[in-house]
């Protein structure tokens, strides 16, 4: 399973749960304010997770991790991902894609 693969179904499933203009609103914020000008957010997101998980919890508070967590949660039965690639708590995305990294090898 592709890392990528995984970013680009959280980011499609987070687009589908805030709405298109606040999805992008949130995109464009994080990619001002936290990225380097040829960093996506989906490269941070596979590549700086870390960084990816605190410009979200920066920009829309404690819910960043109530989404993580939901969003993180359908896509791993979806894509019948190990339970260890799991988003719990701030923190986990790294571990949780460190995981399906490892899984990739």
């Amino acid at each position: 399973m592709s890392i990528y693969r995984v970013a680009s179904e959280v980011l499609s499933k987070m687009e589908s749960l805030l709405g298109a203009d606040a999805f992008h609103a949130v995109i464009r914020e994080m990619e001002e304010k936290y990225l380097d000008d040829d960093v996506t957010a989906k490269d941070c997101f596979v590549q700086e997770p870390r960084i990816f998980e605190k410009a979200l919890v920066d920009i829309l508070g404690s819910a960043a991790e109530t989404i993580l967590a939901m969003l993180c949660s359908e896509v791993q039965r979806e894509l019948k991902l190990s339970h260890q690639a799991s988003y719990k708590k701030s923190g986990d995305l790294e571990i949780c894609l460190a995981t399906i990294g490892k899984q990739q090898k």
